[in-house]
């Protein structure tokens, strides 16, 4: 991925908008992505949404594969932080 812009909001939530190029350096698929934390009786949630659109049969490609390359980030995720 390149062109990653990221904004922080401590403790609360991150804000992440990022591009994904091909080879040649031209933008196939943008995605924003929304992190949020939550509190509540020592507890923390995480609340993520995606959302990622591109033109090309390649974004296409991308995008089927979102749902399950998510769950896997927040399976190990919550791996890493079982420790």
């Amino acid at each position: 991925m390149t062109k990653i812009a990221n904004t922080q909001y401590p403790f609360v939530a991150w804000v992440i908008d990022c591009a994904a190029d091909d080879p040649k350096g031209v933008e196939r698929l943008q995605e924003v992505i929304d992190v949020t934390f939550t509190e509540s009786g020592g507890r923390t949630t995480v609340s993520l949404n995606a959302i990622a659109r591109g033109p090309s049969d390649e974004a296409a490609a991308m995008l089927r594969g979102m749902d399950k390359g998510w769950a896997q980030t927040v399976d190990r995720l919550g791996i890493h932080l079982r420790k």
